[in-house]
């Protein structure tokens, strides 16, 4: 397994080097590594690292959703919530095949903790928040 993997890893370069476009996905990686260990009839954890908003035209794209006029105002409870039911339906896809989903968010900017958290939550994760993180810097 380790063999394979490596040599999955290695072909990534090769594959998207030309690729220039930065977007990212949330939703669709999770399925993919819950469906990964549901064919292996197996139990784990998925780690997922994301430094920006999942943008990419897939399922769980989100949008900024930030407002600074919404706060202190009863409309403040709507930015606290799953922006989309796809978060609820990946976590309750993960439950069932006994897949736990760990967070780990590096965000220069705005990104939706309510929805990707509840992921995490759902599933026993755990979500990390490193704003601001610079490998140059902070290691």
């Amino acid at each position: 397994a380790v063999v394979s993997t490596q040599s999955t890893g290695d072909l990534i370069p090769t594959i998207h080097g030309e690729q220039k476009k930065g977007e990212s996905m949330f939703v669709p990686v999770v399925q993919a590594g819950c469906a990964a260990l549901k064919a292996a009839n197996r139990p784990g954890k998925i780690l997922v690292f994301q430094s920006s908003l999942p943008t990419a035209a897939a399922p769980g794209q989100l949008k900024n959703r930030e407002d600074k006029k919404l706060l202190g105002t009863e409309k403040e409870a709507s930015l606290l919530v799953p922006s989309a039911p796809i978060f609820e339906k990946v976590a309750r896809e993960c439950v069932d095949v006994g897949v736990g989903v760990d967070l780990f968010l590096f965000p220069h900017s705005y990104v939706d903790v309510a929805s990707m958290g509840k992921v995490t939550a759902a599933t026993g994760g755990t979500l990390q928040r490193y704003p601001m993180f610079r490998a140059d810097v902070d290691g």
